[in-house]
């Protein structure tokens, strides 16, 4: 498909500056904790995560959604750990996971820290590390749309009738933007960019898009396994579940897609040993610990004076509508 170059926009997205990067450091007795989220991601705003595919509506030629092998659209896990990763890495002393010390060219890529100790590469993971939390797929379902249930029966994976079309924006590219004029300043990034909500019907582009309505909900699960305390404060916090801001999730995020607010379904948390020494229990086994998600979050908020502006900062951006 062939895009149609983008408009001039408002400036409808701001920087959280990067903070510097705090190497974490846990003692081996430090209690680490076992456990699962099951949680709602509500549509505020049509979805679209692409699928790479494109697809045929009404004798137009779209971009696909993304599904899963029932023909039901999902937010992949790695997409959503990624809008995670962002959040916190824009939250706490981990700025030295996203920053460039310096860029040659404006197509240089951000070097690797293959050994990076800070909290976000503890808990998510890095090229040395394996990630403490898994993400599974997040799956439409939504009473008010029927045929979200239905389409494990639909022989044609790619069935639109769950779906609706909207004109989105022309897909980012170095074409249309000045990457090193909008993104750093004397050669450092600004920070990490985050996009405000607007009304989707009212900044409309000429790429016809296949998404998923507001007020449809994605079910999904979150298991993590070795996490402390304040790993636990901090991925509550990035998965919005003080309610202070939605999550941005998929393409589209200039023309106000993606917008989507979790709800906590169920929560449980027990005791895995140490950080350094996890324990595996048997389910039975297993010592419950008392726990909540939202005073969880709520208590990440007041770690430092420096962290709580950037909190203030992405609730700002995040909830704010242009």
């Amino acid at each position: 498909m062939k895009y149609p170059a983008r408009n001039n926009l408002i400036c409808n997205y701001d920087f959280v500056p990067l903070l510097n990067k705090d190497i974490q450091k846990f003692n081996d007795d430090t209690f680490a904790y076992e456990g699962k989220f099951e949680l709602e991601l509500i549509a505020e705003a049509p979805v679209y995560v692409g699928s790479g595919k494109e697809t045929v509506v009404g004798g137009r030629l779209c971009r696909a959604l993304i599904r899963n092998a029932n023909g039901v659209p999902v937010i992949p896990g790695s997409s959503l750990k990624g809008v995670v990763r962002t959040i916190a890495q824009a939250v706490s002393n981990s700025g030295g996971c996203a920053e460039a010390p310096y860029i040659r060219k404006e197509e240089i890529k951000y070097p690797s820290n293959r050994n990076c100790k800070c909290l976000v590469c503890t808990m998510l993971g890095s090229l040395s590390a394996k990630s403490r939390v898994t993400f599974s797929d997040f799956t439409a379902s939504d009473s008010d749309t029927p045929n979200l249930s239905d389409a494990s029966n639909t022989p044609n994976k790619y069935d639109t009738s769950d779906t609706l079309v909207l004109n989105a924006l022309k897909p980012y590219s170095h074409d249309v933007l000045d990457v090193k004029t909008k993104y750093f300043i004397n050669n450092r990034p600004k920070g990490i960019k985050f996009y405000s909500q607007g009304d989707a019907n009212k900044i409309q582009g000429e790429v016809p898009t296949e998404c998923v309505a507001a007020g449809t909900g994605f079910v999904g699960e979150i298991i993590f396994q070795g996490l402390t305390e304040t790993h636990l404060e901090l991925l509550c916090f990035a998965l919005g579940l003080d309610d202070s801001f939605p999550l941005r999730v998929g393409g589209n995020k200039p023309g106000f897609f993606g917008v989507v607010r979790p709800k906590i379904i169920s929560f449980a948390c027990y005791l895995s040993g140490t950080y350094r020494n996890l324990k595996l229990e048997l389910p039975q086994s297993r010592q419950i610990i008392d726990m909540d998600p939202v005073n969880l979050a709520k208590a990440y908020v007041n770690k430092n004076p420096q962290i709580k502006s950037n909190i203030d900062k992405l609730r700002q951006i995040l909830n704010r509508k242009v």
